[in-house]
């Protein structure tokens, strides 16, 4: 079996002060990163791991764009704030996972379902509104919105939130589902027509990523 299929790209931290790219061993084995290397999908910059790079299970590790760290890309430019995608490949030039943001995820994500004839009462807790990653990439939504084009029905999306590759998340009306994401209007009242209505995802900037219309 092949354990370094474990190894993934969890987060791109864009910060000013200590930009990084962190990865997880989400396996059960001990993975050997020598070889293996990360590259920024908008420029020429890239990071090779070394000898006795050593990754066990349930570990994070940092690599930082600057120079005053133990891994790092000694590179003066910082991420593109307008969005960018991470890539690691494996020491044999295999790629294993990548990581998007911003606009680099705009035609990865779709407004896949809108559930608004609600069957929950009067507390409408069972409508939703369900998003799609439909690619291979682990999806930054940090700061992201769902807003309805004729209602006032707007969610944002918490610092840190993400969408795991070829995976569903939902935001309900009123009614919190871990399973899904555990993302919540908390709103007391139907916030989604039965027809004649649309629903925009936005990234952090308000570009618009997907519309539904129903």
């Amino acid at each position: 079996m092949d354990h370094t299929q474990a190894i993934e790209i969890v987060n791109v931290d864009r910060d000013k002060v200590a930009q990084h790219i962190e990865l997880c061993n989400k396996g059960e084995h001990i993975c050997d990163l020598n070889g293996w290397r990360l590259e920024i999908a908008s420029s020429i910059q890239a990071f090779t791991f070394g000898p006795h790079t050593l990754l066990r299970p349930g570990e994070m590790l940092r690599v930082y764009l600057d120079r005053e760290y133990e891994f790092s890309f000694n590179a003066a430019n910082a991420f593109n704030r307008r969005g960018d995608r991470v890539l690691l490949f494996d020491r044999q030039g295999e790629l294993r996972c990548q990581f998007a943001y911003g606009r680099s995820a705009h035609n990865l994500v779709d407004i896949s379902y809108i559930h608004s004839d609600s069957l929950g009462g009067r507390d409408f807790s069972d409508e939703y509104v369900e998003l799609f990653n439909m690619s291979d990439c682990r999806v930054d939504i940090s700061g992201w919105q769902i807003r309805a084009v004729k209602g006032d029905a707007q969610f944002i999306f918490p610092e840190g939130a993400q969408l795991a590759p070829q995976a569903p998340a939902r935001v309900y009306s009123n009614y919190i589902d871990p399973q899904t994401g555990g993302y919540s209007f908390s709103s007391p009242r139907a916030l989604w027509r039965t027809s004649n209505e649309s629903c925009q995802l936005l990234d952090d900037a308000g570009r618009e990523v997907s519309r539904y219309s129903f």
